[in-house]
């Protein structure tokens, strides 16, 4: 396999070979340590070629450097936008770079109802859109089509093909890339919070741009922490929820052993019946920021509050005494993002936070983060809206896509 680092947007070639990927990086003082991390990670026998506007130094000897000496083409200013958010917590991210806009009045948002809470954040935000249908889509015919979430409603990315329109995913929380969903394959271009991301997903040509989700929580550090632990009971759409109480009674006898104060934080979409514990508060897009503020550890399992946590200067326990397989890197290294399997191994990983300094150590943090989810240097939205300046094309309609509309309008019929 060959892999071309890149910056410059006319370095993807129309067609890509199968042999080929093409990962965009923003340049900044991490560019290196995304390379080299990837490197780390793949095929000994890969080539590797990094556009020249990097700058590298003990790199020199794995790679091989290539130029582009032509102007930058396919820029256009003033793109229509659209955003289609399912849910409150998709439509706090479609805000975030939303907010950064220069012209607002380029952007729409698209729901799919208020199941999920996503048209009264929108209300909230005094922020209009429209329910995505057929009809509205050619109404708006925007430039480009950006979900936080491919594989939900493939419909979307389908409709869009039809109407040529571009659909970008842009990656908004770790993700579990097992084969059977085929999670962020069905968009035709993908922006990915990490670079570890990239080792993980099959894409021809990615783009390293951040989870602009994160970037409010680079603000109002040193707030005073009520509890010593938060844990976040996650068990959702039937994954695992038949060992949650187990997990949560682990968690509280280690805890009450060592005498550290916590709270259980319940995802809007865990459905258990938590009435016998103490200290229970809903969480949802508005109240979670707070409660993680609110404790000095987080306890969880496969979440993206571990990175926000780690964001706001709070360790990080994976406790997993069910043993479900990890799909995402979390590069666990038992300085402030632990890993547990048992009782002892918890007990263990909480003593030695106890006896850890925090402010030690958050040099090391932040060069973690900014492989994983953001790079304080080059704000996520900065980098998005610097690449939705560019011409994205959608890739043809198939008769996969035919299937999916038909389907779509299967399921409406049957609800009439």
């Amino acid at each position: 396999m060959t892999y071309f680092f890149f910056n410059s947007f006319i370095c993807i070639p129309q067609k890509v070979k199968e042999t080929e990927r093409y990962i965009w990086l923003p340049q900044n003082e991490y560019s290196e340590k995304m390379i080299e991390n990837f490197i780390s990670k793949i095929s000994f026998d890969a080539k590797i070629f990094v556009e020249n506007v990097f700058s590298l130094s003990f790199l020199k000897e794995k790679v091989e450097i290539f130029s582009q000496n032509e102007k930058q083409k396919n820029v256009k200013e003033n793109q229509k936008i659209a955003f289609f958010v399912p849910s409150d917590t998709l439509a706090k991210s479609a805000f975030v770079i939303y907010s950064s806009f220069h012209d607002k009045k380029n952007a729409i948002f698209f729901t799919s109802g208020n199941q999920n809470h996503s048209d009264t954040f929108l209300k909230n935000h005094q922020l209009e859109f429209l329910h995505f249908n057929l009809k509205n889509l050619r109404k708006i015919k925007p430039d480009i089509m950006i979900l936080f979430n491919d594989w939900g409603k493939k419909y979307i990315v389908s409709f869009c093909r039809w109407l040529k329109i571009p659909v970008i995913c842009v990656q908004e929380s770790v993700i579990d890339f097992s084969k059977k969903l085929k999670k962020m394959q069905q968009a035709d271009f993908v922006f990915l919070q990490g670079i570890i991301t990239a080792k993980e997903l099959n894409r021809e040509i990615m783009f390293i741009t951040g989870n602009p989700r994160y970037e409010n929580l680079i603000v109002q550090k040193n707030v005073t922490s009520q509890y010593d632990v938060m844990i976040n009971c996650n068990f959702t759409y039937g994954i695992h929820e038949d060992v949650r109480e187990d997990w949560l009674n682990n968690i509280i006898e280690v805890l009450k052993e060592l005498e550290l104060s916590y709270f259980i934080s319940q995802h809007p979409r865990d459905t258990g019946n938590l009435s016998n514990y103490k200290n229970v508060f809903k969480s949802n897009v508005d109240v979670v920021e707070s409660q993680i503020r609110n404790a000095k550890i987080l306890i969880t399992r496969f979440s993206s509050l571990a990175h926000e946590s780690l964001l706001m200067d709070k360790y990080v326990v994976y406790f997993n005494p069910h043993k479900e397989k990890i799909k995402y890197d979390f590069e666990f290294n038992e300085k402030f993002i632990f890993y547990s399997t048992n009782k002892n191994s918890l007990l263990s990983c909480l003593k030695k936070i106890k006896q850890t300094d925090f402010s030690a150590i958050k040099s090391e943090v932040a060069k973690y983060l900014a492989l994983h989810c953001i790079q304080q240097t080059d704000l996520p939205t900065n980098n998005i809206i610097s690449l939705l300046k560019n011409k994205f094309f959608s890739k043809s309609f198939s008769l996969k896509d035919f299937i999916e509309i038909i389907k779509y309008w299967v399921k409406k019929l049957i609800r009439k």
